[in-house]
C-alpha cells in the first residue's frame, strides 16, 4: 500500500513568498559599526571586518526575532565581528560574541528577556 504525503514545509516569509519547505529570509547588509534595527532583515550580511555590531534593546525587538549574522567576505580572522547586546544586555551569559574565523555565523533569537544564540 502506497504511504501518505508527508506534511508541507513553510512557505512565506519576510520579502515573500517561498518555495514549499522553505522561508525566504529578508537580506540586511552591514559594513560599518551600529545598531541593528529591529525591521532589519534575519539575515545580516557583514561585508567588512573590524566592526562591532549592537543588538537592538530585547523590548523593541518581537519575541522570537532571529538575527543570522555571517561573516560574508571572509575576513573575520584578520579583523573580528564583534556583536553585543544593547546596554548591558547579554548574549546568553556574556555581554558580546566575536566572529573570529573566516566566513563564521552565529544565530541569535529574542526570548523576550534576552538574546540568546542557538
Amino acid at each position: 500500500a502506497a504511504g501518505s504525503a508527508g506534511a508541507q514545509g513553510l512557505t512565506g516569509g519576510t520579502g515573500g513568498t517561498g518555495e514549499t519547505g522553505s522561508a525566504l529570509l529578508g537580506i540586511t547588509t552591514v559594513g560599518t559599526t551600529g545598531t541593528l534595527a529591529t525591521t532589519a532583515g534575519a539575515f545580516i550580511d557583514v561585508t567588512t571586518g573590524g566592526i562591532t555590531i549592537t543588538l537592538p534593546a530585547v523590548a523593541s525587538a518581537a519575541t522570537g526575532k532571529v538575527y543570522h549574522i555571517k561573516d560574508a567576505d571572509g575576513s573575520a580572522t584578520a579583523a573580528n565581528i564583534t556583536i553585543e547586546g544593547n546596554a548591558s544586555e547579554a548574549i546568553d551569559a556574556g555581554l558580546n560574541f566575536a566572529l573570529t574565523v573566516n566566513y563564521q555565523s552565529i544565530s541569535i533569537v529574542n526570548l523576550g528577556d534576552k538574546w540568546s544564540i542557538f
